[in-house]
């Protein structure tokens, strides 16, 4: 497993919800001075091996932070970070009480999202 990288870029961040079938999942920008709490959030999150932060299912299967080379995914307890094009340098943290998919949706406009979404789980 790699080291955890930080990660300077000044965007453009979108953070997204994966919640829909059958149409477009929400996207929203995020603030760069937003966006880098989040990755230092994630930052100090504990290593794990494997796992897939995002199921295959109907209904809420996690969140999404992107930049223009790294995309951020959690879902359900688990994270990952994966530069765009390169799967072989995924790393996954374990997220047990949710914090940074919560801080993450939290970043969304209000009325974009039902308030109730990531509690559904």
């Amino acid at each position: 497993m790699g080291t955890s990288r930080s990660h300077k870029s000044g965007g453009p961040f979108i953070g997204g919800a994966f919640c829909f079938s059958g149409r477009r999942d929400p996207t929203w920008s995020i603030e760069a001075t937003t966006a880098q709490t989040l990755i230092e959030l994630w930052n100090s999150l504990d290593p794990v091996s494997g796992g897939n932060p995002i199921p295959s299912r109907l209904g809420y299967r996690g969140c999404v932070l992107r930049s223009d080379d790294i995309e951020w995914t959690a879902y359900n307890g688990l994270t990952a970070r994966m530069p765009k094009g390169s799967p072989e340098e995924r790393e996954c943290k374990k997220d047990p009480d949710r914090t940074f998919e919560k801080a993450l949706m939290a970043t969304a406009p209000a009325d974009l999202l039902p308030p109730s979404l990531i509690e559904t789980e």
